[in-house]
């Protein structure tokens, strides 16, 4: 019974206290129970500190060291019912430089702050081609010196270092096929830096042939013995200033000339052009492909050596001294034998010492043959030559034969 009488006391004395301190005034200034406790709001406006002035999201706002907002996709944070404390507000966002503002309430209860964000200093800038209009190059290295930092153009040719050091130095821009580019920087301290470069395509070698003609004619006409060099290039901005072949060994140095017909680079060279006494002194010697641009830059495309000059002359046997033939003509010559691999190219041209005109050719034909039909319907004077076209393109051509049409030799 005192037990009970006890326990109903502590009871009591515990319900009055809690009706006691339930009334009693909310005066601590942490309370937020004090009804004298102002509440306040915080927003603001977060954009670019440069000409755009574009507006940043998700840019982290912090009040007192333990209030974190982002902002929205209009660069808009607030912060609702917070105590009207002096304090800092901070704003962070990768890419940009942190900062903060001292804010002192002064009886307000409600405060817009803006901010402006500074990018961090980067050093960005694109890539384009010499070539008008420009166009964008992918997938060129370029290299920030002075830290040995790397990065590649994007597809739009747009390079970017988020964080560099920032020094003085030289950026290097570098892809296959294109010169490369060095452009000194002097770093502004604390500024970003904006530098475009422009890369000249280098000549493309799309085909390059060097190789002997032997022209064999009557006597008291000697053979004739010529080198053709001949190239074709690639040049997407048309700045080729020169081209030529090139023998150290040799010290021959010899300019090609350019086919407007043809767009090729070519020369036929007899040994006496080149300052020797037989073309077969270059048998064996390679020959550099060398090509100038505007700009005084060398580029070596290639390298040839002369396998041979022909010496053995293919035997024409009929028809010749204008032997009289219907139009389905055979043309026959003697076995021949070189002692290398080779293939047959005939021809058949009018008979004219001065423009002669080609009415019918055959290539190819195999090195075991000696005839050969040619189809030559129009009655008047020919002449037929064949030549011996060996795997490296030297040639040599035989005398020439005459014959002519004079009778339809019409076949079902």
């Amino acid at each position: 019974m005192a037990k009970q009488q006890k326990y109903i006391l502590l009871v009591s004395s515990t319900l009055c206290l809690f009706f006691i301190t339930c009334n009693a005034p909310r005066n601590n200034p942490l309370d937020p129970m004090n009804s004298s406790q102002k509440w306040a709001s915080l927003t603001g406006i977060v954009q670019v500190a440069d000409a755009t002035a574009q507006r940043l999201a998700n840019v982290t706002v912090m009040w007192m060291d333990d209030l974190l907002r982002t902002t929205d996709a209009n660069g808009r944070y607030t912060f609702d019912r917070i105590r009207p404390v002096d304090g800092w507000l901070f704003f962070q966002k990768a890419g940009f430089v942190a900062d903060s503002v001292f804010i002192a309430w002064e009886g307000r209860e409600s405060v817009q702050q803006n901010m402006a964000l500074r990018r961090e200093p980067a050093l960005s800038g694109y890539v384009q081609t010499v070539r008008v209009p420009p166009a964008a190059i992918a997938g060129v290295k370029v290299t920030w010196q002075p830290a040995q930092q790397y990065t590649f153009t994007d597809d739009d040719g747009f390079y970017h270092f988020a964080k560099p050091l920032q020094s003085d130095g030289l950026l290097i821009f570098e892809k296959e096929g294109y010169r490369p580019v060095e452009i000194a920087v002097v770093w502004p301290a604390g500024e970003s830096v904006t530098k475009n470069a422009f890369l000249n395509a280098n000549p493309q070698l799309e085909d390059f042939s060097l190789f002997s003609v032997v022209t064999n004619y009557y006597e008291p006409r000697p053979p004739t013995n010529e080198l053709v060099a001949r190239a074709r290039l690639g040049d997407a901005e048309g700045d080729i200033d020169s081209v030529y072949i090139e023998c150290t060994s040799l010290d021959i140095k010899a300019y090609l000339q350019y086919n407007v017909l043809e767009r090729v680079f070519e020369r036929s060279f007899s040994a006496a052009d080149l300052e020797l006494m037989s073309l077969r002194q270059l048998v064996g010697y390679e020959f550099n492909l060398c090509v100038i641009d505007r700009f005084e830059y060398k580029f070596t495309l290639a390298q040839e050596h002369l396998a041979r000059v022909i010496s053995d002359e293919i035997e024409i046997d009929s028809p010749n001294n204008s032997e009289s033939v219907d139009e389905y003509v055979t043309l026959k010559w003697f076995h021949f034998d070189p002692g290398f691999k080779f293939t047959f190219h005939v021809k058949i041209n009018t008979d004219d010492d001065f423009t002669p005109d080609l009415v019918w050719e055959q290539s190819g034909i195999a090195a075991d043959s000696n005839s050969v039909v040619a189809h030559v319907p129009l009655p008047t004077d020919y002449v037929w030559e064949i030549w011996c076209v060996d795997e490296f393109e030297n040639r040599a051509r035989s005398k020439q034969g005459s014959f002519r049409v004079i009778k339809s030799g019409r076949r079902n």
